[in-house]
């Protein structure tokens, strides 16, 4: 799904951005109260993977927006942030970035936003309807200064550990599947 958020009286392209989703059976499955291929409603099915989209383009338009900021830092080294409420949890883990320099289109000349630079890692202890309380899991607490953005740390897939394969070869090079 493509989407454009355009300034209408300049017609600017503020942002732009694809989602992709892909569905695992299970995750399929959850769309839906009762799972019965043969009695499936579908339309709850689109309704429900609507809304799914539909929130992850909103989650994105604020995240580029309004991003999350460091809105103080404590003698005691802790870290408050500008948002709570359900757009943060408590054991979030954010990435702290630095902005620099600006960035021009060639053709456009138009600002294709600023560069940011990793500087720390945070973690979420306590949300608040409007702020989160945070504190510092890596990098240096003397780098980081209020306005920093901070970005949701996306979770690291990890492969599941496979055990030993029910394939064997045959002396003739084939193969034999568990079911053969």
């Amino acid at each position: 799904f493509d989407y454009r958020l355009i300034v209408a009286p300049t017609r600017q392209v503020k942002l732009a951005d694809t989602v992709n989703i892909a569905l695992e059976e299970d995750q399929v499955k959850v769309l839906v109260k009762r799972w019965r291929p043969e009695d499936l409603d579908y339309r709850e099915m689109v309704d429900n993977l609507t809304a799914r989209v539909a929130k992850q383009v909103i989650d994105s338009i604020i995240d580029r927006l309004y991003p999350i900021r460091i809105a103080s830092k404590q003698i005691t080294g802790q870290l408050i942030v500008n948002q709570g409420g359900k757009r943060i949890s408590k054991g979030s883990v954010l990435d702290v970035f630095v902005q620099g320099e600006e960035i021009i289109d060639f053709d456009t000349k138009e600002s294709l936003g600023l560069t940011e630079s990793h500087i720390a890692t945070i973690e979420i202890e306590k949300v608040t309807p409007t702020m989160s309380y945070a504190r510092l899991i890596k990098g240096d607490l003397d780098k980081i200064s209020v306005g920093l953005i901070c970005r949701l740390k996306k979770a690291e897939f990890e492969m599941p550990e496979r055990g030993k394969s029910n394939i064997r070869r045959t002396p003739q090079g084939g193969v034999k599947l568990p079911f053969d």
